[in-house]
């Protein structure tokens, strides 16, 4: 099972960040069309399909076109890419060529659509004379273009030397330790994506802000909680010096009684 998970999940991620681009894409370029588009119902379609898709890239490998095997270079289980040349040309295509054009074609049309809208507000507020919205569109321009490059440039940078690799080393005669980082930066990606939101988005620092907030003040409600529990389990383990002697005290009281009574 191993073999077949990681050329998929590799297809997922890449496939999973270019679908969050095409929808972005959408809600911002058609945003008439979104709802349509994206809904309860349509996305019970579109997320299996794109699973979907993704197996189909690595099911040749089961069906004899390439072969899946321990990859002794970076220590993991994966295709065999030195089985078939020509799988792996198919594998590099659509697993990481056709997801880098839907993110560059996504981001650049947001960023055209974007700077369509800044010239036509400017032209507006350049009418009526207001130079602190003019100002303020050409902030969010470069804000815009900032975000959309850094995701971009990021995504490729550490997804294409591992695409190369495999793509050009047809004999498996390049060093280990360039496979090794190549497949590392490749898979940093995804963990740098939250990373590159909050620190070219406002919205998502804020986000982050109070998801940490909350986070903590749970941690300080459940630390109190339990605090107050370990304290009651205390109590009640422990007596107090003045109540063991009142108990002692009316246990003898009860007992000098009763053998008078005896008697």
């Amino acid at each position: 099972m191993s073999f077949f998970y990681f050329p998929h999940s590799c297809s997922c991620s890449l496939w999973s960040v270019a679908a969050i681009s095409v929808n972005r894409y959408v809600a911002i370029c058609h945003r008439i069309h979104y709802p349509r588009i994206y809904n309860r119902y349509t996305m019970m379609i579109i997320i299996p399909s794109m699973w979907t898709i993704c197996f189909c890239i690595d099911l040749p490998n089961l069906l004899g076109w390439g072969a899946h095997g321990f990859d002794a270079r970076i220590m993991l289980c994966t295709y065999d890419y030195m089985k078939s040349y020509s799988y792996t040309v198919f594998f590099v295509i659509c697993g990481f060529l056709i997801p880098l054009v839907a993110v560059l074609f996504s981001y650049t049309k947001i960023f055209l659509y974007a700077r369509g809208v800044k010239k036509a507000m400017e032209k507006v507020t350049k009418e009526d004379g207001n130079k602190e919205m003019r100002n303020g569109i050409k902030d969010a321009d470069r804000k815009l273009l900032r975000s959309v490059m850094t995701i971009m440039v990021v995504f490729f940078t550490m997804w294409a030397p591992y695409s190369a690799v495999v793509f050009l080393d047809f004999q498996g005669a390049w060093p280990r330790a360039l496979y090794v980082f190549t497949v590392v930066l490749a898979h940093l990606n995804s963990c740098i994506n939250s990373i590159l939101y909050a620190a070219t988005n406002r919205l998502f620092r804020q986000g982050y802000r109070r998801v940490v907030q909350l986070t903590c003040c749970m941690i300080c409600y459940q630390l109190k909680i339990l605090h107050k529990t370990e304290d009651v389990v205390h109590n009640s383990h422990t007596d107090n010096p003045e109540t063991v002697s009142q108990r002692v005290s009316k246990s003898d009281v009860m007992h000098s009684s009763s053998n008078k009574n005896v008697k």
